[in-house]
């Protein structure tokens, strides 16, 4: 199992000027282990990735921003990084609002955060507008059973009627996070 071989990864601008932390630095620091295809994903850099086209994933358990057909974009995955972009600030940013048993290990770029269950290792998505509360069990969402699930789950991102009519007159459009 792996990511599909049709999707391409880049580092994530905005992480590369951070240097990128050791993996034990920061599972001491999170308290729990890193999937070895997360590690393996980031590459030797270590950095925060984006995708070259858009990646989508259709998770387990649906959730209220999922699109017609069940999917919805991944847009970063977390490195290893001191900055933004990193486990390690994401974590401290967020573990009073998540819990310290959620690792962020994952964006879809709108405050949402894929996370992996520290003991139970499954990846949930956790909706920040959750009607019922953030920290409300509404607001996490089964994805995958296990990071390895997640990657091989991980599909391009197709372009459909009803997206090619959301952005219709955009000429270009680019995020710089």
């Amino acid at each position: 199992m792996g990511l599909d071989s049709r999707i391409r990864t880049m580092p994530l601008k905005s992480d590369t000027a951070f240097a990128a932390q050791d993996r034990s630095t920061v599972e001491a620091h999170i308290g729990a282990h890193l999937p070895d295809s997360l590690i393996a994903l980031l590459g030797t850099s270590a950095q925060a990735i984006t995708f070259e086209d858009g990646v989508e994933i259709k998770p387990l358990q649906p959730n209220s921003l999922a699109g017609q057909d069940g999917r919805q974009s991944v847009l970063v995955v977390l490195g290893l990084s001191s900055g933004r972009d990193g486990i390690s600030e994401t974590y401290d940013q967020y573990k009073t609002r998540l819990g310290d048993q959620y690792i962020p290990v994952a964006s879809d770029g709108l405050g949402n955060l894929f996370v992996l269950h520290a003991t139970s290792q499954e990846v949930l998505f956790w909706y920040h507008e959750c009607p019922q509360g953030e920290a409300s069990p509404e607001a996490f969402t089964l994805v995958a059973n296990d990071f390895d699930q997640f990657l091989s789950e991980l599909q391009p991102e197709e372009e459909t009627k009803e997206k090619a009519s959301n952005i219709s007159g955009v000429k270009k459009y680019s995020f710089d996070f």
